[in-house]
C-alpha cells in the first residue's frame, strides 16, 4: 500500500510491480524441498562425517524420490497463493489506517460556484466513502476543461463494472461505498473493495465525470 500526492494540476502516477525472486520457480522449490524433507526423518540426519559416498548418494536418490512423490504443480499453486495471501494480510492494517485517514475528511465546502464543489481537483479532495455523487451535467464537465473520458484509468479487471454501475447514476445518486449496490458484477468482483471505489470516485471527480452531491445541489437526470 503505498500513497501519492500532487498538485492542483493533473498528474500521472505509474507503478510497476516486478515479480523477484521470492516468487520465482527455483525460490518456491527451494523452499517446498526443506519443508518435504525436514518432515522425513532420515533426511533430517547429519551427513556429517562423509565416510560412504555410495551410502550418501543413496539417501540423495531417496530424498529424490520423495520429493517427485511430494512436489506437484498444485502444491507449487497452494505455496504461492499461501504467500500472496500472507502479503494481502501485512497490507491489510496498513490498508485500513489509509480508510479512516480518508474518512476523516471533511465534506466538500459549502463556499465558492456550485461547479468547483461539485467537480475537480478541489472536489475530489473531500471525497470519502459517504460522499454522495450523482452524474456530472454538461456544464459541470465543460467547466474542467480536459477530455476526463480518455484521460479516466482504471485497471481492466474491474472497468466493466465500474463503468456499469456510473451509468446508473443518471437515475440516482449513491454514496461513493454504495456504488457497488448498482451493479451485481462490481458487488461480486474481487478485486473491488473500498479503496478501489474511493480511488475512482476522486479520479472520475477530478476529471469532472461524476460530480459530488452538495446541499443546494440542482443536479438533472436524463
Amino acid at each position: 500500500v503505498h500513497q501519492a500526492f500532487s498538485s492542483d494540476d493533473l498528474s500521472i502516477h505509474i507503478t510497476v510491480a516486478i515479480a523477484t525472486f521470492d516468487w520465482t520457480l527455483a525460490a518456491t522449490l527451494h523452499r517446498l524441498t526443506q519443508a518435504v524433507l525436514m518432515q522425513d526423518e532420515q533426511s533430517r540426519k547429519s551427513v556429517l562425517p562423509i565416510q560412504n559416498k555410495q551410502q550418501l548418494q543413496q539417501q540423495i536418490d531417496r530424498a529424490m524420490q520423495l520429493l517427485r512423490r511430494e512436489i506437484s504443480a498444485d502444491l507449487v499453486e497452494r505455496n504461492l497463493v499461501a504467500r500472496t495471501e500472507h502479503h494481502i494480510r501485512l497490507d491489510d492494517p496498513i490498508r485500513k489506517n489509509l480508510m479512516k485517514e480518508y474518512t476523516r475528511l471533511t465534506p466538500a465546502s459549502n463556499s465558492g460556484p456550485p461547479s468547483l464543489r461539485s467537480v475537480g481537483p478541489s472536489a475530489a479532495r473531500q471525497i470519502n466513502l459517504d460522499t454522495v455523487v450523482r452524474a456530472a451535467t454538461d456544464a459541470e464537465k465543460e467547466s474542467i476543461n480536459v477530455d476526463g473520458q480518455s484521460l479516466l484509468y482504471i485497471r481492466s479487471d474491474t472497468r466493466d463494472s465500474i463503468l456499469s454501475a456510473v451509468a446508473q447514476l443518471k437515475k440516482t445518486t449513491c454514496s461513493v461505498s454504495e456504488l457497488r449496490s448498482l451493479c451485481a458484477d462490481l458487488k461480486s468482483n474481487p478485486y473491488v473493495c473500498d479503496l478501489t471505489l474511493l480511488a475512482f470516485a476522486k479520479q472520475a471527480v477530478s476529471l469532472g465525470l461524476i460530480a459530488v452531491v452538495v446541499e443546494d445541489d440542482e443536479s438533472h437526470y436524463d
